[in-house]
């Protein structure tokens, strides 16, 4: 499995995503991005890998 030890960044998107940060839009634009496949994906900036999602930072 050539995932198995690659750390990457969690990402999120569905309906229940949020739009924007109220009155944040330098937040907003560096964490929520439009892909090709339409939609916007949030940016978490938690560790994460296939299988196992890590949130130690917050």
């Amino acid at each position: 499995m050539p995932w198995a030890n690659h750390v990457g960044e969690i990402l999120l998107a569905g309906p229940t995503v949020m739009r924007e940060y109220f009155k944040h839009p330098d937040e907003s634009a560096e964490t929520l991005r439009k892909h090709d496949d339409g939609l916007t994906w949030v940016y978490t900036g938690d560790p994460g890998w296939q299988g196992c999602l890590e949130n130690s930072r917050r």
